[in-house]
C-alpha cells in the first residue's frame, strides 16, 4: 500500500475531484464516516456544507481539507467492507477518526 496525502485550503475543490470521478463511473462514495445523515440520503450540497461548517469551527486554519489516497498493488482487489475497514483504522491512527469524512473506491 502506498498512502498519497494532499492537503488544500479548497474542500470543494477535493470533493469536486471526487464526486466527478463517481459521475463518471470510475469511482463510488463507499462511506460517509461522522456524518449526520446516511450514506444514499447524501447529496453533493450536504457533503460540501458538513465540511464547510467543520472548517469553519477553527478560523486559524489555513489547510483545512486533506485528500487520502490509499493505494494498492493492481492484484490485491479488497472488498468495499474491507476498504471501510482500513480507512477507519487509517484515520484512527493518524488523529482524524472524529472527523466527518467520506471514502470512495475506484
Amino acid at each position: 500500500m502506498v498512502a498519497v496525502i494532499k492537503t488544500s485550503n479548497s474542500v470543494q475543490h477535493i470533493l469536486n475531484y471526487n464526486e466527478i470521478k463517481v459521475k463518471e463511473a470510475k469511482a463510488e462514495c463507499i462511506s460517509a464516516i461522522n456524518f449526520p445523515i446516511e450514506l444514499d440520503r447524501l447529496n453533493f450540497t450536504l457533503k460540501l456544507n458538513l465540511f464547510k461548517k467543520q472548517a469553519s469551527l477553527n478560523e486559524n486554519v489555513k489547510r483545512n481539507a486533506v485528500h487520502i489516497s490509499l493505494n494498492y498493488d493492481p492484484s490485491e482487489n479488497h472488498s468495499k467492507e474491507k476498504l471501510n475497514k482500513i480507512a477507519k483504522v487509517y484515520m484512527e491512527k493518524i488523529g482524524f477518526g472524529k472527523q466527518p469524512y467520506l471514502v470512495y473506491q475506484q
